[in-house]
């Protein structure tokens, strides 16, 4: 019996970068994080216009992200969680599996009884170093090995190996069909609930339906992303 493993995790690049930051002892250079990176043992190089070094230096620069700049180089950036934060770290590492947010939005919804639009505008993982992206989509805790989520399965058929990764990627795109679904809801209602609070002078309410406005649109742009890439996957197991 032959024995494969089907699917082997790779980071995003911002989680990738989380993940070296996390096992360095000290802050580290651009040029080092991008030695590492060329390696392909966390991250799996896609063709882009941009330079991975570009691709490095917005990352770390990102907004409200998860790194910070001292004198010697780049770390992870150490900030005050708040409790709903540590509450997914509690769900994710109790699950001891890669989850995807529409999941961990679901859970979360039925254990607070809060809205939807009140989490996705709350809920932001990039921008918490404990917290890891999959190339897929799908998140980790920043600690995890990788390898030891490696599950090896018996396989005796190619067709059996073609048929469950076919069924697999089916799986991936249909969930980010409906988490894209979600997003796009979402930004509908927003300036209809822009409306109403400008209707009662309530500034800060509209402030922050703005601002969740800005974290969706870059959701569905990466989100669109991932999605297309899964896409020509399946073109491809299929063909």
């Amino acid at each position: 019996m032959l024995q494969q493993t089907l699917w082997s995790f790779r980071y995003s690049l911002e989680g990738a970068l989380k993940r070296i930051l996390y096992l360095s002892h000290s802050p580290l250079a651009v040029e080092d994080l991008e030695a590492v990176l060329a390696k392909g043992d966390l991250f799996h190089e896609q063709k882009s216009r941009e330079s991975l070094r570009v691709r490095i230096n917005k990352a770390l620069n990102a907004p409200h992200g998860a790194f910070s700049f001292v004198e010697s180089g780049w770390t992870l950036r150490q900030t005050e969680c708040d409790a709903l934060h540590d509450e997914i770290f509690a769900l994710v590492s109790q699950n001891r599996r890669p989850i995807k947010q529409g999941e961990i939005l679901r859970i979360l919804q039925q254990r607070t009884q809060r809205s939807k639009g009140e989490l996705m505008s709350r809920v932001d993982l990039e921008s918490d170093w404990r917290f890891a992206r999959l190339e897929e989509g799908d998140w980790v805790l920043t600690e995890w090995n990788l390898e030891s989520l490696h599950e090896p399965v018996d396989i005796s058929k190619e067709e059996i190996v073609v048929t469950q990764q076919s069924d697999l990627i089916k799986l991936i795109t249909t969930e980010m069909e409906e988490y894209v679904s979600q997003l796009q809801q979402r930004t509908v209602e927003i300036p209809q609930e822009v409306v109403e609070k400008f209707n009662r002078e309530d500034l800060k309410a509209i402030e922050l339906l703005m601002e969740e406005k800005k974290q969706i649109a870059g959701f569905l742009d990466d989100l669109q992303q991932l999605l297309d890439k899964w896409c020509q996957r399946k073109e491809l197991i299929n063909a």
